[in-house]
């Protein structure tokens, strides 16, 4: 590719983000990744960028939480793909709420979608990843006739009491 297009992938430093990164490096894109704080430690994002491709990967510090720099981060891409989560208080915390768990992540999703659509005379196309934390697994939500069933389908996502929640 002369000029290869130039993908955000979020939350860069993330297990899954870091394969998505090294593919994307193997088949010539260019690669900008998104990661709450740079530090020394994110070393091995650049070394899987220069494994198998000459251009150098670009990180931001980005964070799911805040506006801060997400608008420098996508300025010039071609496609987003969104792995980061903002991660929840721990589990066990006393007093915590269904929604302490869900909220930051759909503000952070929305966040997100919010500055692609600001970029939407460039952005092709976002991609969302997401984790099996998304799905009520422990069946709390489903109809008795389903508690058994023991694989997941899109029927098993946790229930969201705001449907039309990242419609502007």
């Amino acid at each position: 590719m002369n000029n290869p297009p130039l993908v955000l992938v979020t939350g860069a430093s993330g297990f899954i983000a870091g394969h998505v990164v090294q593919q994307l490096c193997i088949k010539g894109y260019r690669v900008r990744g998104t990661v709450r704080k740079i530090s020394k430690d994110h070393q091995y994002i650049y070394d899987l960028s220069t494994d198998k491709n000459t251009r150098p990967i670009e990180l931001f510090e980005c964070d799911l939480s805040s506006d801060k720099n997400w608008d420098n981060a996508i300025q010039g891409c071609d496609y987003v793909i969104h792995t980061a989560n903002v991660m929840p208080p721990a589990k066990g915390e006393k007093n915590l709420t269904e929604k302490d768990y869900t909220e930051p992540v759909m503000k952070g999703m929305e966040r997100i979608l919010n500055v692609c659509l600001a970029n939407r005379n460039t952005i092709k196309r976002v991609v969302y990843t997401t984790s099996v934390a998304a799905m009520d697994v422990e069946g709390k939500n489903l109809p008795k006739e389903r508690q058994e069933v023991t694989f997941l389908t899109s029927k098993d996502w946790t229930p969201l009491d705001k449907p039309d929640y990242f419609v502007n």
